[in-house]
């Protein structure tokens, strides 16, 4: 076993510096100060191979350093800050649809724990819906269906009777939010609820656009994500996502992103402050909000949001920020 632990790391070793090197020599780096410095990030501050690339940590100056939120840090602020029994809300999609049922503003379904004829009931009612695992994340098998799919609905029950899925009412979003009408384009809001004070902050939001035929527009499946002002619901940098980046215009509908206004903006911020100070144990959240005709509405709640949308998006350096925010 020991063996075996020494060879794992050993390989990890390898490939880390594999990866450097290729990427110094791909920036025009000196290969063995970049191997060095990657090195010394992760010992130093936590930081791991992505965020040091693909989040420019090799860019930033020691006292920018200091100030990111990396992998090791984010890791201590969950399990410090996020008590792991009210996670249990967050983590199961009917657990979060029921706590926060004021702000889903959609219909949804439990397949597991209903009858054929009620689950008809539904989808008559609901010609479009959303099917998701109900402990899912980052978009991993949600799929759509609609009335008139090769699957009849005895069969989609058949199918999701015996398995942990959620069914739910298509979203209709904004029309000015359609920069891409394949997925419902979201909103990542972060907030941090204070230890003391029981109040909620909201410190970093992101718009996220799809890309494609996808019916997600998480970035890790090919979408863009843009850093919105907090003051103004404006749109204010440029596009991150694994496949493309820096962009002002989305890639595929040539609207542009940066400068482009959140309907109903203040909304989103009040309900999302709500909402995180409606779970006061679970400090830090990320939720991820839909907008309709009729204004804000929540997807889901993260309690343990990816630190990419935080330090990778626009602005960056929220460790220190986010830990006063928590401990007020």
């Amino acid at each position: 076993m020991q063996m075996d632990t020494i060879s794992c790391i050993t390989k990890g070793v390898k490939k880390y510096i594999q990866t450097l090197y290729a990427f110094s020599n791909k920036q025009g780096l000196n290969a063995t100060y970049t191997i060095l410095d990657g090195i010394w990030s992760y010992l130093k501050y936590g930081c791991v191979l992505n965020q040091y690339v693909d989040g420019c940590f090799y860019k930033r100056k020691y006292f920018e350093r200091k100030n990111m939120l990396t992998y090791k840090r984010w890791c201590d602020i969950v399990k410090r800050y996020n008590h792991t029994d009210d996670t249990k809300i967050l983590q199961n999609k009917v657990e979060f649809n029921k706590y926060f049922k004021d702000f889903i503003k959609r219909n949804w379904i439990n397949p597991q724990v209903v009858t054929f004829e009620e689950f008809d009931d539904f989808m008559r009612g609901n010609s479009e819906v959303i099917i998701k695992p109900l402990d899912g994340w980052e978009g991993v098998g949600v799929r759509a269906w609609k009335m008139g799919d090769s699957n009849g609905v005895r069969q989609l029950f058949n199918q999701l009777h015996t398995k942990s899925l959620l069914v739910e009412q298509k979203i209709a979003q904004h029309e000015d939010m359609a920069f891409n009408n394949k997925s419902v384009n979201t909103i990542r809001v972060y907030t941090a609820c204070g230890k003391n004070s029981k109040k909620a902050q909201v410190f970093k939001a992101t718009l996220r656009i799809g890309v494609g035929e996808s019916i997600v527009d998480n970035s890790h499946n090919g979408g863009c994500a843009y850093e919105i002002d907090l003051e103004t619901g404006i749109v204010c940098s440029r596009g991150w996502g694994q496949r493309y980046r820096d962009n002002i215009i989305h890639p595929l509908s040539n609207r542009a992103v940066m400068g482009f206004k959140i309907p109903f903006w203040q909304e989103v911020i009040n309900m999302c402050s709500f909402a995180a100070e409606l779970i006061p144990a679970v400090q830090f959240i990320g939720w991820d909000v839909a907008i309709t005709q009729d204004g804000p509405l929540l997807i889901e709640g993260n309690h343990d949001p990816d630190l990419d949308m935080i330090e990778f998006v626009g602005s960056y350096g929220y460790y220190k920020k986010i830990i006063h925010l928590l401990e007020h």
